[in-house]
């Protein structure tokens, strides 16, 4: 029997320990119950480790789902197409009318289109139609509004220019572009108005100091006036007419 100290038996499911070597911490300590030190983790594995808890305890991020989230979407708020349904039926009361056929259609139309555009609206707002074609024709009135304001009266007048016998037609329908057109036009007139009252201001600045200069006058025309002060296209010199004797009274 040696002097070594006495080893207790293994305990179930421990392997015993072979000399020369050392035993892990992890089972160092399972029997103990103490807790062995660990080497300090990095902020780089803290920042996943989190990670991997957060979806271990279903707080990571949730399987892709095909419901649609309630919200405005890309078209945003319903605007009224009370005005686009009037000057439609008005259009439609308008072509009735030039035919003598369902001359007073026509004018029925014409007269219920305000009103009819206010009930029209009423009935068909949130449905199908209204999604899916009124609201973006309603939508994108605005820039051809912008354009028909400029290009629609010229137009029409250059229609009865060339059909005199079509004034009849043409003529409300030329009405209702400028009338139309014209609260259209109050920003453009005062932007143009702006810019007109910058020229005046620049001009003053610019010619105070010049005799001839007239408070009132176009200064373009005043500076094209100093600009070809004197100047003859060549070939257009004025050229000097000989005076031709005047004839001679023979007394018989």
């Amino acid at each position: 029997m040696t002097d070594s100290a006495y080893m207790p038996p293994p305990s179930q499911g421990e392997r015993p320990p072979v000399e020369g070597r050392t035993p892990s911490p992890s089972r160092a300590g399972a029997g103990s119950g103490e807790v062995p030190p660990q080497a300090p983790t990095s902020k780089f594995k803290k920042l996943f480790a989190k990670k991997e808890k957060s979806a271990s305890l279903g707080g990571g991020p949730l399987p892709a789902s095909r419901e649609k989230r309630p919200g405005g979407g890309k078209s945003g708020r319903r605007e009224s197409a009370a005005e686009t349904i009037a000057d439609g039926w008005a259009a439609l009361g308008g072509l009735a009318a030039s035919t003598s056929a369902h001359a007073p259609l026509g004018r029925l139309m014409q007269w219920q289109a305000p009103v009819a555009g206010e009930m029209l609206d009423e009935a068909v707002k949130g449905s199908i139609v209204d999604k899916v074609a009124l609201q973006r024709i309603v939508k994108a009135r605005g820039r051809f509004d912008l354009v028909g304001a400029v290009f629609g009266p010229p137009l029409l007048v250059l229609a009865i220019e060339r059909n005199p016998q079509q004034v009849k037609t043409l003529m409300p329908i030329l009405a209702a572009q400028i009338r139309r057109s014209l609260p259209l036009m109050v920003p453009a007139i005062k932007k143009a108005q702006a810019k007109e009252k910058a020229v005046m201001e620049a001009t003053e600045l610019l010619f105070e100091d010049d005799p001839n200069w007239k408070p009132g006058t176009d200064p373009v025309e005043y500076i094209l006036g100093m600009m070809f002060a004197g100047w003859v296209p060549p070939g257009m010199e004025e050229v000097p007419t000989e005076a031709t004797p005047e004839p001679t009274e023979v007394v018989v």
